[in-house]
């Protein structure tokens, strides 16, 4: 009886103890960080118990399974799943389970803040698909889609406007048809009308966001001040506060008034009077006899607009309504104002006002009204476009000061009839305020603080000082010796001006609470007005829009799988349209995806013909005619856009020569001597004399037949400079060409277009083209730099037109430096994002007598392809660069940069450090009859300090007499990885940045590119906003399938090439501003142990790897003390083992050696290293 007591008491006792123990040591879950996010956030879980293996962890997030990262005993690295929502995190380890907390999923971010980026995205292979020149019948869904506030209208108008639509596109399709010779052809599907969800401002930008985002800057920004002797009233709020100011160092607030809970915007004082505008549209009237104490005598509400500003005109308030332009009110009886004028509705804003007796200056958007006031009417004087919105006027005798929001301050003077602009003074472009004083203006100039100017002479206005103060400087008062400076959201500021060279502040200017940022609501305005009419979030538009479609129709996605392109046309306003390829459109935890990738277009009904053909053509690779792009964003259109559909489309003319031949391929091509060749290729040489004819026939219904007749002549002075001569007509019964730029009673001409090759925003190689000149039977062009000339002899047909041409170059030419020559270097490929002039040579690899390289071409491991080698850290590796002179005349000194920067980019924003310069002598020149003349390869000594992924770039320095000196830079992203296999195989991160190429802010999309089956990626961020020259780190995970049960039953490659790309809209199209390719290998994950001896000179080495992984290649590094390193090369056996000494090498020295193994890359196992193991040659 004692005896099982006393078992019983052990048993509970130890029951109690496990429980305990369980308790202590077991799986426990202390919390995770972030506490919220989105599906793809990675986040930190804190706890014990967890299995240091990934596999041996199982995380759910909110019921959604999440991927394991990383994982220790206390620490887990997770990313939740794609299916996530709010709920609890749950972590399985075997058969034990521990759940702590909620993890919030927030909402989506608003895709128009620029302070916001986007949410993670998910991506999943395979990618693929997308159409394609020469290809017949290609199949496009057009769906036709209406606003909720543009509603096509009943049946007749609905099945009338359809018809337009179908009409034009059709129309396009015959474009394609005919241009192609029937090669490039497009089968179009209409849908009926399908209402979106939404009204359009909901999906596109338009002047409502302008208005807007003006409303929340000048509000935010708005600091009504007046002053009468000391007394000083400023409104703050809903309300205003009077402040005795009665010298700079004395501020006594009082206490102030409301004006009805809405903020006030404007205030005048006239007298013991104050009257305050505010934001609802309320106009009060106050008696300030005691400003401490101020009584209301009266008020009224305008009916429409807001009340920026008052001007009282003897018994009449004139006020500024934004919106509603200006307004009158009568205020002879204080106790009861009324409203003469209400004011009209406006695209104009008018926020300020200034009145000299009964003139009045307004700032209308960006003009500047004049007006009188008459009988209680104001009557128009004149209106004087400034140039930019104007935010505050002031006018002294005949001195009238305009500042504006990013013009600068504009200086008119006035007359009786309106006023005369004199001057401008742009040493600081956004002004809030002026105020003219003693021939001199003040500025209140927002982050640039007080400027002060010597107006005297309108014409020259010249800066005498400046104060810049802590917080933006948003509106001012001057008395005397004093300005009284309105700085940030409620500060005050006294700044002494008896100097105003040297302004300073009065004391000290207070602290304040919360600032709103002024460079957000600066930066939300620019977008605004610099996105009219493109849309806001693509995504969300055609999630909403095809979501439409399958209401509409009761199908679902799978009704899009025969469809090669997508594109939607809404009914409504001017659209500037945009094109671009995708396989899914993804957006606040909905996505579409397709099953390959397809075209897509938006565009607004009415667009013309040309235009949809022309955005169809990007599909295809088509870059528009242009004379370049700059970094603000803007173009400069290019001489030769009346004869290509990439330049004036809505003419409908052919595609150029270059975009036919080069981009479209829809010309027969073959070897110079070839008869049935369509396109003759000529390179010129001022060694070789050229002369010869060519008979050249325009493009017609069907491609040329007859032998020794071409379509286009191509004549290459090098890869920076190519002509291209053509003839075009226009044709009969074709649609194309009917527009062409001829005289009247002309059928056609021969065209030369110069095309010269430059680097893009993207640093990729772009093309811009520009007409020569357009000739006649009997006329030519000269090149007289090349001695080349073109000149037309004869026309030898009408129908379809063709011309004798006779091409001529060369008498001999010598020592002149005027474009022979054309220093360039390959830049990467919107394809691979690596350029083949740029590659890295590691020893680590070099196991043969050659070079042998990680990525080479098949069958030929000394050719490098992509990176070449993956670098070794604390290593000395080769960066070799390709350098051509594809001009004839060599160069006596060639200067080659190469630089680094680290993590590697996405853009180009100018980030680079100087790896080392080297100069080149007698650069030669090429010659086309021998093949690789004019290349010389240049190396440069790399040593990357830590195993970072970087950015290389190489740069030629231009120099004059260049032919082109814009496709002088290249650069390539260095980052390859493996994916180690435990039973799955472990994600890799890929850290980078986006860096933008531009000088003004860009909406730069995330993407993630040519995912393989069974491979999935997830950026951190959809979208990020990027200032000029601005950048933003970004995180990709790339992880794949093989090793886990739903993956084995697929074909999953070990090798995935993906690219990360960043892409923004750029006109009417959607660009990348660069990329990173990311070769992800699906290897083992192993360790390596080595053992040492050494005897007679000799050491030897031997090792395995902690997996039988075979023919692994492995590099053994023997270092000495004085840091002297010898290789050598071994490969693992079908067990892992590897062997290898120093004996065929050389005989090693007396002393001790420091020896290490690594696995090398090129074989089935990841890159890792053994410890270092420390071996003693005797004598």
């Amino acid at each position: 009886m004692l005896r099982s007591l006393l078992l019983a008491i052990v048993s509970a006792v130890s029951r109690f103890l496990s429980l305990i123990l369980k308790a202590l040591l077991g799986l426990r879950v202390d919390g995770f960080d972030p506490t919220s996010g989105w599906p793809g956030t990675i986040f930190t879980i804190k706890g014990r118990g967890f299995s240091t293996s990934r596999d041996g962890n199982v995380v759910f997030v909110g019921g959604a399974r999440a991927l394991i990262l990383e994982a220790e005993e206390s620490r887990l690295l997770v990313l939740a799943g794609e299916t996530t929502v709010t709920g609890p995190v749950r972590v399985e380890v075997g058969a034990d389970v521990a759940t702590s907390g909620t993890f919030t999923v927030l909402p989506t971010p608003d895709p128009t803040d620029v302070t916001r980026a986007g949410p993670p995205r998910f991506f999943h292979g395979p990618q693929q698909g997308t159409p394609a020149t020469n290809v017949q019948n290609q199949p496009v869904l057009v769906i036709l889609l209406y606003p909720t506030d543009h509603d096509p209208g009943g049946p007749a108008a609905r099945a009338s406007a359809r018809g337009n639509e179908i009409t034009s596109f059709e129309q396009a399709r015959t474009y394609w048809n005919q241009a192609s010779f029937g090669s490039t052809t497009w089968v179009m599907t209409y849908t009926d009308w399908v209402p979106l969800p939404k009204n359009r401002r909901s999906y596109f930008w338009e002047p409502g966001d302008v208005n807007d985002a003006r409303a929340s800057l000048l509000r935010t920004t708005s600091r009504p001040l007046v002053r009468s002797g000391s007394s000083i009233i400023h409104g703050s709020g809903t309300g205003f506060i009077p402040i005795d100011h009665p010298n700079p160092l004395t501020w006594s607030f009082l206490i102030g008034a409301s004006t009805g809970g809405s903020v006030v915007l404007g205030l005048a004082r006239v007298g013991n009077l104050l009257y305050a505008g505010t934001a609802a549209g309320g106009f009060f009237i106050f008696d300030v006899t005691n400003p401490g104490s101020a009584v209301l005598r009266g008020s009224v509400a305008m009916p429409f607009g807001s009340i920026w500003d008052i001007q009282i005109v003897g018994t009449t308030a004139v006020v500024a309504l934004g919106n509603s332009e200006l307004g009158l009110i009568d205020v002879t009886n204080p106790a009861a104002p009324a409203v003469l004028n209400p004011g009209m509705m406006s695209s104009e804003w008018t926020t300020t006002l200034k009145a000299v007796g009964n003139r009045i200056y307004a700032g209308h958007g960006t003009h500047l009204a004049i007006l009188d006031l008459v009988g209680g009417a104001l009557n128009f004087v004149a209106e004087i476009d400034v140039g930019a919105w104007v935010t505050s006027v002031d006018v002294s005798g005949t001195t009238c000061a305009v500042a504006t929001d990013g013009g600068g301050l504009k200086l008119l003077e006035t007359t009786a009839g309106g006023a005369v602009e004199r001057g401008t003074y742009q040493g600081v472009s956004r002004i809030r305020a002026v105020r003219l004083a003693g021939g001199r203006a003040y500025l209140a100039a927002n982050a640039a603080g007080l400027v002060i100017l010597d107006v005297t002479k309108l014409t020259a206005p010249t800066k005498l000082g400046q104060k810049v103060t802590k917080k933006p400087a948003y509106n001012l008062d001057v008395s005397g010796t004093e300005a009284v400076v309105a700085v940030g959201n409620i500060v005050l500021a006294s700044i002494n001006i008896s100097d105003p060279a040297a302004p300073t502040i009065n004391g000290t200017e207070m602290a304040s609470g919360y600032e709103p940022s002024l460079d957000d609501l600066q930066n939300a305005l620019t977008i605004a007005q610099d996105s009219q009419d493109l849309v806001k979030n693509s995504n969300r538009f055609f999630i909403d829009s095809l979501n439409a479609y399958f209401a509409a129709t009761g199908t679902g996605v799978a009704q899009l799988s025969g469809f090669k392109g997508i594109i939607l046309v809404v009914n409504g306003g001017k659209l500037r349209g945009q094109s671009w390829t995708s396989g899914e459109f993804a957006d606040a935890g909905q996505k579409i995806t397709l099953n390959d990738k397809k075209g897509a277009i938006y565009l607004a009904t009415g667009a013309h013909w040309g235009r949809k053909a022309h955005e169809i053509g990007h599909w295809l690779g088509m870059w528009d005619i242009y004379e370049d792009w700059y970094a603000d964003g803007t173009k400069l259109e290019g001489t030769a856009a009346p004869w290509c559909l990439s330049g004036n489309h809505d003419n409908g003319p052919l595609f150029c020569g270059h975009h036919l031949h080069q981009i479209m391929h829809w010309y027969t091509t073959g070897a110079p001597t070839d008869q049935n060749s369509n396109v003759r290729e000529l390179a010129w040489s001022p060694t070789q004399s050229f002369n010869d004819t060519f008979d050249l026939v325009a493009h017609g219904a069907t491609q040329d037949t007859t032998p020794n007749r071409f379509h286009v002549l191509k004549l290459v002075a090098s890869s920076g400079l190519i002509y291209f001569v053509e003839v075009r007509q226009r044709p009969a019964g074709l649609v194309f060409d009917q527009n062409l730029d001829l005289p009247a009673g002309e059928s056609g001409r021969v065209i030369v277009l110069r095309v010269s090759e430059g680097t893009s925003i993207s640093n990729t190689f772009e093309r811009p083209i520009q007409l020569v000149d357009k000739l006649l039977a009997g006329q030519q062009t000269v090149d007289a730099a090349r001695n080349l000339v073109i000149k037309v002899e004869a026309k030898i047909q009408d129908d379809p037109l063709a011309f004798r041409v006779r091409v001529q170059w060369n008498q001999p030419i010598a020592g002149d430096p005027n474009g022979k020559f054309d220093l360039t270097i390959t830049p990467w490929s919107t394809e691979t994002w690596e350029s083949p002039d740029i590659w890295v040579d590691s020893p680590r690899n070099n196991s043969g007598a050659g070079q042998t390289y990680e990525f080479h071409e098949p069958g030929k491991p000394d050719v490098p392809i992509l990176n070449g080698d993956r670098p070794w850290v604390k290593h000395v590796n080769k960066l070799y660069a390709r350098i051509r002179n594809t001009g004839p005349q060599a160069v006596p000194e060639v200067w080659v940069s190469a630089y680094v920067t680290s993590p590697p980019g996405i853009g180009d924003n100018g980030s680079w450090q100087l790896l080392k310069t080297k100069k080149l002598e007698n650069f030669p020149g090429r010659d086309p009859n021998v093949p690789g003349s004019g290349e010389v390869v240049v190396d440069f000594d790399w040593v990357p300090a830590v195993g970072k992924h970087t950015c290389l770039s190489v740069a030629v320095m231009p120099q004059i007499g260049e032919i082109e000196t814009n496709n002088n830079k290249a650069q390539e992203n260095v980052a390859t990885f493996d994916s180690g296999s435990g039973s799955s195989h472990e994600p890799v991160i890929l850290d980078a940045e986006v860096r933008s190429p531009f000088t003004v802010w860009r909406k730069v999309d995330l993407l993630v590119r040519s995912l393989p089956l069974g491979w999935h990626a997830v950026v951190d961020q959809a979208w990020v906003w990027l200032p000029g020259k601005g950048s933003h780190p970004v995180r990709t995970v790339i992880w794949n399938d093989l090793g886990t049960l739903w993956g084995e039953h697929l074909q999953i490659p070990e090798l995935a090439l993906p690219r990360v790309e960043g892409w923004t809209h750029f006109d009417d199209r959607y660009l990348p501003i660069g990329g990173i390719l990311a070769p992800v290998k699906a290897v083992k994950k192993v360790a390596i142990e080595i053992r040492c001896e050494a005897g007679g000179g000799v050491i030897y080495v031997q090792g395995e790897l902690s997996q039988q992984v075979q023919n692994v290649p492995i590099t053994i590094e023997i270092t000495n003390e004085k840091g002297q390193a010898l290789l050598l090369h071994a490969t693992t056996d079908i067990s892992g083992h590897f062997s290898a000494d120093t004996q065929p090498i050389q005989r090693m020295d007396p002393g001790p050696y420091s020896v290490q193994a690594f696995v090398t890359a090129g074989g089935a196992a990841a890159e890792t290293e053994s410890p270092v193991v420390t071996v003693v040659v005797k004598q």
